[in-house]
């Protein structure tokens, strides 16, 4: 006789609250079988599947990737959540679960390497589309020297914002770059008083 397999993890038993997160975390779980069987681990977020491992041995001590990786944890929306850990050894399924709540209020956009350029960088130019309520604050910096040890990293001012674009421009102070040109931005983006929140859907921009 089959005997399923088991998940468990030092915040509770299945059904446990996690109360509200506010950026990534870690939850460490454990998968065992009884019959030492292989397994595949499904994490699913409201029923949405976000990460799978395949061969997992019995045993096993993991961390749930769609809560613990920044771009994972991106897709869940703000509010409450249900986590699902689904363990198949190829015969019986079992399910742990876990409920949350999403409050993120602010983000940090960049990106993830600097854009190289064959000269230096004295202006540029980004166009951002998504939701920008009125009261929402929206700052950007930049850098011509994103490969440097120490970046520069100026502050824009001609930051033009309407309902679902923001428009930004700026010339460059800096004119050193040891280690060759390369841009990168920085915005930052965080709910405003109202509560109403905004999101950023394409960052596009220019550079020379």
């Amino acid at each position: 006789m089959n005997q399923p397999p088991k998940n468990t993890s030092d915040v509770g038993e299945s059904g446990v609250a996690l109360g509200e997160k506010n950026e990534p975390f870690t939850l460490p779980y454990t998968v065992t079988d009884g019959d030492g069987d292989l397994m595949t681990i499904t994490e699913k977020v409201n029923g949405v599947e976000l990460a799978v491992r395949e061969n997992v041995a019995t045993g096993t001590e993991l961390t749930v990737q769609s809560l613990s990786e920044k771009a994972l944890f991106q897709q869940i929306l703000n509010g409450e959540n249900t986590l699902t850990l689904e363990a198949d050894d190829g015969k019986t399924t079992t399910d742990w679960t876990a409920t949350f709540t999403k409050n993120v209020t602010s983000a940090v956009l960049s990106l993830a390497q600097p854009l190289t350029a064959d000269d230096t960088i004295t202006v540029a130019a980004l166009t951002l589309e998504g939701s920008f309520p009125a009261d929402m604050s929206l700052s950007v910096e930049m850098t011509n020297n994103g490969l440097d040890n120490v970046p520069v990293w100026e502050n824009c001012t001609d930051i033009q914002s309407g309902k679902a674009k923001a428009f930004v421009h700026h010339n460059f102070a800096n004119k050193t770059a040891a280690k060759g040109a390369a841009f990168n931005y920085k915005v930052t983006i965080t709910r405003g008083e109202s509560g109403v929140g905004g999101n950023i859907t394409m960052i596009g921009g220019v550079i020379g």
